[in-house]
């Protein structure tokens, strides 16, 4: 569910509207002789930005919206990629895919036991053996021996 915008996006917007009317008012009154030039500038610079902040607002409310709720999507398609893989346990590319979601998310100990499935399936892959050092060392907490032959075997096919 959305969630309402802040009081600093309310005051502002508050601001802005009470000046263009303001400005709406000044117009509707006419320019006086020694003040017309300033108001005009007034005019344009304030129209200006609150024509620039209502845009943003309206453009970018949708999308950070949206990327509150990716977690949640991210973990439902997480979720749906693993049953798959129980079902379908030889796809190499959805062992892949699930391996790097499970780092991207920072799930290392999922992580590792995914790319250590990708690499059984595809052991001459580069970026598997990184992917899979990777995990090992964020859950060992080290460079072990078999991360680093990892990591050399890595070098070597790349």
């Amino acid at each position: 569910m959305a969630e309402a915008p802040s009081k600093l996006t309310w005051i502002t917007l508050g601001i802005l509207v009470s000046g263009f009317l303001m400005l709406l008012y000044r117009w509707w009154q006419g320019p006086r002789p020694k003040t017309g030039v300033k108001w005009t500038t007034v005019i344009v610079v304030l129209t200006t930005v609150m024509v620039v902040a209502v845009a943003q607002w309206v453009v970018w409310w949708p999308q950070w919206q949206a990327l509150k709720q990716a977690p949640a999507q991210q973990t439902t398609m997480l979720t749906s990629l693993a049953q798959k893989l129980q079902q379908q346990p030889d796809d190499p590319q959805a062992w892949w895919l699930l391996a790097r979601s499970y780092s991207q998310t920072q799930q290392w100990q999922k992580a590792l036991a995914a790319w250590e499935q990708a690499y059984q399936r595809l052991p001459n892959q580069p970026q598997v053996a990184r992917g899979y050092a990777q995990a090992l060392i964020q859950v060992e907490g080290r460079l072990s021996p078999k991360a680093q032959r990892l990591l050399d075997q890595a070098d070597q096919r790349h």
